[in-house]
């Protein structure tokens, strides 16, 4: 039997360009984000010129962003935030890292199509999620989460 312990959602997006980015940050309004912190990031616009640098934005700075255009998401790390203060933000490396910080939700989007999210409101997030993505969305649960490090 799986532990209940909803951690996040994981499913699969098609692999070409599409509004995705705009669609995960949306997924995170509710949980008041102030900040987010790229820690990898090969996303590209149609021109297949890169769209964003590994450092610290603005959430709304970034949802703007994403929602002028397509994109085409190779691998993301996103960390999004809900403390402003610049000194409180940081990498967090693993799942005991997240709970304990102000980090309050984790993207990783890997192979172009195999996305994770991890969410400190991660039953609203299943519920969207599966209304979204259909059949392919699935809970990350903390027996079947073989993830050690937030990287892809």
């Amino acid at each position: 039997m799986i532990n209940q312990e909803l951690r996040g959602v994981s499913f699969e997006i098609p692999n070409q360009h599409g509004k995705y980015l705009n669609d995960f940050l949306k997924l995170a309004e509710r949980q008041n984000p102030q900040k987010c912190l790229i820690i990898q990031s090969e996303v590209y616009d149609r021109k297949m010129q890169s769209l964003f640098d590994c450092g610290e934005y603005w959430f709304s700075d970034l949802l703007a962003e994403a929602e002028k255009e397509e994109s085409y998401i190779i691998h993301l790390n996103l960390q999004i935030w809900s403390e402003p203060s610049s000194k409180n933000i940081r990498e967090v490396g693993n799942y005991q890292e997240f709970i304990t910080s102000g980090c309050v939700m984790v993207i990783l989007v890997y192979d172009c199509q195999y996305v994770e999210i991890y969410s400190k409101d991660p039953d609203v997030l299943l519920k969207k999620c599966k209304k979204q993505y259909g059949n392919s969305c699935a809970g990350i649960y903390k027996d079947n989460d073989s993830r050690y490090r937030f990287e892809v």
